[in-house]
């Protein structure tokens, strides 16, 4: 942007001591700023103006913006162009949101990592559009939006939407952290956030969808595995079949399965295991990348390592996929192997074939239960546990914490279960004659 120079440095030495000092800054900085582009003059096909602006932070060295209105793209050109040179300039809430999501990636270099953070930032931006994008809180100046502001903005969101607690959580989450940016920043001196009480929303939140209604019952994993193995006889090179097979018998992470390598199976071990100790990352289209891509992590989600026993079923497995290499030819370290990239089949090839499987059998997927391959590490929690485990020995199996595997991961007592231990116990006592 061609600003004078001398007008620059001398905003920069400004101490802006009244509000209308500030307005007058304002007033002056917008005109250089409309002479000094060319702004568009109607919107595009998506009813967004839109302007490329320098930015050096990015790999094209330009970034796009844009906005409903002309008044508000220059706002935002604005914000973008003198915002770093002073910090008595006031934003947005939506504004800082966008810095503390970019300040999130600044000094993360490496590939795997930056995309698991852009996965995350995504998941942040999702939230943020389906709760808060539209309000009138998002347009409220970050050093002007008090206690009572952010409580009205809850009051609004749990007066039209059905929040449960864990969306209360995320809500509450992309809030906090955009405020601790702006006071770490020095944008505000005080955070309003921290005197937010929480817990009078707690009878407002909807019931959690129970784990028992977020697993998959025993005749549905009857017919999923039935329709694996006839799907196997039709069509044996199909290797996304074999896959699915594996994440039901290990009731792994979709990201965990792809990765594995023949070498990742000790099966000379004292007993035999599988090595656990990393997984494929979706790469989200984004500025990034421009369209969706795989990259393989050299760790898992937790970034812990982890053994798996090697069951007879396993073992029946791996023997049958060594065969369908051998007459395939398939020459490859992977289990899994395809002609791409990294060379080995996709996330979403696996639940792609998933959803096909449960579309044709009528069993019921719902991203709102949070119930699909995911549901088979309930299953597998449940079932060990219920079975003579216990929950410290899941964890480590399954990859979590005691704790998040009791809270999300255990469907609960097995009851019958629970009645032939306590029944036995009984009769032991009964012919003791006690």
């Amino acid at each position: 942007m061609n600003i004078d120079p001398k007008l620059r440095a001398d905003f920069s030495r400004v101490k802006l001591t009244s509000e209308e000092a500030r307005e007058l800054l304002d007033k002056v900085l917008k005109e250089e700023l409309i002479r000094s582009f060319t702004f568009p003059s109607a919107p595009s096909s998506d009813g967004y103006y839109h302007l490329n602006i320098k930015d050096d932070s990015k790999k094209t060295g330009r970034r796009q913006i844009k906005a409903k209105t002309l008044e508000e793209l220059k706002e935002k050109v604005y914000q973008s162009e003198f915002g770093d040179l002073n910090p008595s300039i006031r934003k947005h809430f939506s504004e800082v949101f966008e810095l503390m999501l970019q300040s999130k990636l600044r000094y993360t270099r490496r590939k795997d990592r930056r995309v698991s953070r852009q996965n995350t930032l995504s998941r942040y931006r999702n939230d943020y559009n389906r709760y808060i994008a539209g309000r009138k809180f998002e347009n409220l100046y970050i050093d002007e939006i008090r206690k009572k502001d952010i409580e009205r903005l809850f009051d609004e969101i749990l007066r039209e939407e059905d929040i449960r607690p864990k969306a209360m959580q995320g809500i509450r989450l992309i809030i906090g952290m955009t405020f601790k940016y702006a006071f770490c920043e020095e944008m505000i001196m005080d955070n309003p956030f921290a005197r937010v009480d929480f817990a009078k929303y707690k009878d407002a939140l909807q019931d959690t969808v129970s784990i028992s209604e977020r697993i998959h019952t025993d005749e549905e994993i009857r017919l999923i595995r039935d329709e694996i193995a006839l799907r196997q006889s039709l069509r044996p090179d199909y290797i996304p079949a074999y896959a699915l097979e594996l994440q039901m018998l290990m009731c792994g992470r979709r990201g965990e399965i792809p990765v594995l390598e023949w070498n990742d199976f000790h099966l000379d071990a004292e007993v035999p295991y599988i090595h656990i100790s990393k997984e494929q990352l979706t790469a989200k289209k984004s500025e990034d990348t421009p369209k969706e891509t795989f990259v393989i992590a050299d760790y898992t989600k937790t970034h812990k390592d982890r053994r798996f026993p090697v069951t007879d079923e396993i073992r029946e497995f791996l023997v049958k996929l060594k065969t369908v290499h051998e007459k395939y030819g398939l020459k490859s370290r992977y289990l899994f192997p395809a002609d791409n990239e990294n060379g080995i089949i996709t996330n979403n090839a696996v639940y792609n074939l998933y959803r096909r499987i449960c579309k044709k059998l009528s069993i019921p997927i719902s991203r709102e239960k949070m119930r699909g391959p995911h549901s088979f590490r309930r299953n597998g929690i449940t079932d060990f546990v219920n079975s003579g485990g216990n929950l410290l020995m899941a964890s480590k199996l399954y990859g979590n914490t005691p704790q998040v595997a009791e809270n999300n991961y255990y469907a609960g007592l097995d009851l019958k279960n629970a009645a032939d231990i306590i029944n036995k116990k009984e009769s032991v006592n009964r012919e003791n004659g006690q």
